[in-house]
């Protein structure tokens, strides 16, 4: 813990704590994170100074010399224990943590080496909060599956526990309401963050339009870069204040979703994704998939860098996309959990057949889809435009009529069956809100074309006044 506190190089202090027996898990996760974050500035920083020094030396030929970091035997596998015990994995990372710190204060500074093992150090974070989840996930259901009984679970057990899924909701509501100036913050302070977040409401809105367009040529490149940097100077500045950053990121979602609230739908260029609503849009920021896209936009070309800077300044400054990815995730995943991932078949009984779901693209897919060609389906811009087009005809005569048939055709069904996902309820609502749930939205298992599925698309259109609260 010395090492710790006394550690303060010019990029900012070493972020302070309590002694580590007297945190919490989740605590100690968060002050992780902190330290995590920080060291993130500091690489950055020392790669502009880096860069600086070699600026005459060829960009490929300097990256070639570079040795790739190997984590010694010791981190690996708790050789290094005093108690002979092997060590956590989140062990491991604070000791890496620690040692990417004193890495950084060295004089001189090897750059390569501190890039390599903040990689190293973001990879293992990312393991750890999976398995963290996973260990949640378990806690909160109150089953295991290495311990569930197989005798225990039927297709009827299955079946109930995805009704009861379906019937949980989240509310946006606390969100939606417009966040009155706390009497600890002075004017000029508050007036301060609503600046910053209006602008960084203006740059998400602005990339959800170039999303939109599915071609990343159509980013203000300097009006957007201009702004994220001046929120992240915020952020910096910000960032240690616990109390004041939980009332920010109200604003700012709040900030947000009165830009976005009204659009149609939304679309993930790089995850070839369309979202319905804003729940789907938030809870899509924070999912694990997108959040490996950043990072690899991150450290691709300038342009594409800043989707990946936004989408993590979203996720930094905010907690909504957490809590709607968490609660969406235990929605799909709980009824898993409680049957030992087993996943129901569907019967001669089950509803929506293939038979009719050849029945309505034969009737209604030239009519609403148009003349889609298969083969442009992992194409973004060919996808984004096509997407205006098909969302208006679903909201058109014909796109009602389709809802119409199908709304009558679920509701008499008493097992209902989603292919793509191996999902069985015994009623209509619980069908509906498993077609709305973002894992569905992006499940493309089958290859089927999900932009333009017509059920999926139908059922998220006509019903997104429902879920949007």
């Amino acid at each position: 813990m010395a090492k710790e506190e006394s550690w303060s190089p010019h990029q900012g202090e070493w972020p302070r704590k309590r002694e580590c027996n007297t945190l919490s898990f989740d605590e100690k996760i968060c002050t992780l994170k902190e330290q995590i974050n920080h060291l993130e500035k500091i690489v950055k920083a020392l790669a502009t100074a880096y860069e600086a020094e070699n600026k005459d030396v060829d960009d490929q030929e300097r990256r070639k010399n570079e040795q790739p970091y190997v984590p010694s035997i010791d981190l690996e596998d708790g050789a290094g224990s005093s108690s002979g015990r092997t060590t956590t994995e989140d062990e491991k990372l604070r000791r890496l943590v620690n040692e990417l710190a004193e890495d950084c204060n060295a004089v001189p500074v090897n750059y390569p080496l501190c890039r390599a093992k903040l990689d190293h150090v973001n990879q293992m974070w990312n393991d750890v909060m999976v398995e963290q989840m996973r260990i949640a996930l378990k806690d909160t259901v109150g089953e295991s599956t290495d311990t569930l009984d197989p005798q225990d679970v039927t297709e009827k057990t299955i079946i109930a526990a995805m009704d009861e899924s379906g019937a949980c909701q989240i509310s946006l509501a606390e969100y939606k309401r417009k966040p009155v100036q706390p009497k600890r913050i002075s004017r000029n302070v508050w007036m301060e963050h609503l600046k910053m977040a209006k602008k960084f409401a203006d740059v998400i809105a602005h990339i959800c339009t170039v999303h939109r367009s599915g071609d990343v040529g159509t980013l203000e490149w300097t009006t957007t870069q201009a702004a994220l940097s001046s929120v992240e100077h915020w952020e910096d500045k910000w960032m240690n204040n616990e109390a004041m950053m939980k009332e920010i990121g109200k604003l700012i979602v709040y900030e947000i979703m009165r830009r976005v609230e009204d659009y149609e739908y939304y679309n993930c260029m790089f995850c070839n994704v369309v979202e319905y609503n804003v729940k789907q849009f938030l809870a899509h920021f924070a999912s694990g998939t997108h959040c490996k896209k950043a990072r690899e936009l991150i450290d691709s070309d300038l342009r594409t860098m800043l989707f990946g800077f936004a989408d993590k300044q979203m996720i930094d400054l905010t907690t909504i996309g957490d809590e709607l990815h968490g609660f969406y995730s235990q929605q799909f995943t709980a009824p898993l959990v409680k049957s030992g991932a087993k996943v129901p078949q569907a019967s001669k009984n089950s509803i929506p057949t293939v038979e009719y779901l050849d029945e309505l693209e034969e009737k209604y897919g030239l009519a609403i889809n148009g003349d889609i060609d298969q083969t442009k389906l992992e194409d973004a811009v060919y996808v984004a435009k096509q997407l205006p087009g098909v969302i208006k005809r679903h909201k058109s005569p014909i796109g009602k009529q389709l809802f119409k048939q199908l709304h009558e055709y679920l509701g008499k069904g008493t097992s209902l069956y989603c292919r793509r996902c191996h999902w069985k309820v015994s009623n209509r609502a619980s069908y509906y809100a498993h077609l709305m749930n973002p894992y569905h939205v992006s499940m493309n298992y089958l290859k089927d074309g999900h932009q333009f599925n017509l059920l999926t698309v139908s059922i998220n259109v006509h019903l997104r006044g429902e879920i949007n609260t």
